[in-house]
């Protein structure tokens, strides 16, 4: 495991003060409880190009796919942010079917690449640490009468 350093500290507290501001809220507080598309097809019926909602999606999902990059990159200690947030997972395992459409429609394999590989690394983390736990993630994603009733077991 890779020491974090005072840079990885501060760049935490910075992305976790980008997470406070009032539109960043919304949008992260819509992919939590509001979010529920089984493929592109759906996504596109409940959350056209305009609305609130399809902003809300693009503005959480592209900030975790941001924060993917760092990691990527090296310029993250990746240890230190899975200790401190597991949200791109969830809101990965909300995207990921409509996700893949996507990418489809867009001829771009890469769309929110970075947030797969994200989740998928802290999946691979929680899962040495934690076996069973990234089954729960995975289980969030219901339409939302069916999340609100998931009770962690």
């Amino acid at each position: 495991m890779a020491e974090a350093t005072r840079d990885d500290v501060d760049l935490v507290l910075k992305l976790y003060d980008m997470r406070r501001e009032p539109t960043m809220r919304e949008a992260r507080r819509f992919m939590i409880e509001e979010f529920y598309a089984e493929n592109g097809k759906e996504f596109a019926e409940k959350y056209p190009p305009g609305s609130k909602e399809n902003a809300y999606f693009r503005q959480a999902t592209s900030y975790w796919d941001m924060v993917g990059t760092f990691v990527k990159r090296g310029l993250l200690n990746k240890e230190l942010l899975f200790e401190t947030s597991g949200e791109f997972h969830i809101f990965w395992e909300k995207a990921r079917a409509a996700t893949q459409d996507m990418r489809h429609a867009r001829n771009n394999p890469l769309y929110l690449k970075n947030l797969e590989d994200l989740a998928g690394q802290h999946k691979a983390f929680m899962e040495g640490r934690s076996p069973g736990s990234s089954a729960f993630l995975a289980s969030l994603n219901k339409p939302p009468a069916a999340a609100k009733t998931q009770k962690r077991g």
